[in-house]
């Protein structure tokens, strides 16, 4: 009988796991995620060195950590780091928007519009021109090229 129950038991157990995986639910959330909580409340705060610190120790591995450590590398002047960051961001998730709007960003501080443009043509794929960070870069791109 306790055998029964012992098979019952791990039958049930593996469908719930497989309906979890299933559910594409990413655990851990990086929402809940404290040191993820306190490197966006830095990053609104304009605290780049502290952000910088909080992301270190994001537990998930997420394309928008790296995304955010590359914005909070690229507001230091760091852009070596910045651009390591959002290459990252995009190896993991192709379609970010706000990496290809970041990453274009940082091209145009490093006098690079071409490099930019092409981070707008993959957002004009991703959300035909509909999203606000294909009209932040379109926008920042104009006035990069008024002023030079």
């Amino acid at each position: 009988m306790m055998t029964v129950f012992r098979i019952a038991a791990a039958a049930l157990t593996l469908t719930a796991c497989a309906a979890l995986a299933e559910s594409n639910t990413p655990i851990p959330e990086i929402g809940n995620d404290s040191n993820f909580i306190a490197a966006k409340k830095a990053i609104e705060a304009k605290e780049w060195d502290k952000a910088l610190y909080r992301l270190k120790y994001v537990k998930a591995e997420d394309a928008e950590v790296y995304n955010l450590t590359g914005y909070a590398s690229r507001k230091l002047g760091k852009m070596d780091d910045a651009f390591r960051n959002y290459k990252i961001a995009l190896q993991m998730n192709p379609n970010h928007r706000g990496a290809h709007e970041y990453v274009g960003e940082a091209y145009l501080m490093t006098n690079n519009p071409a490099m930019a443009e092409q981070h707008l043509a993959a957002l004009e794929r991703i959300c035909a021109k509909n999203c606000e960070e294909y009209k932040d870069l379109a926008r920042q791109i104009a006035e990069y090229k008024q002023k030079h």
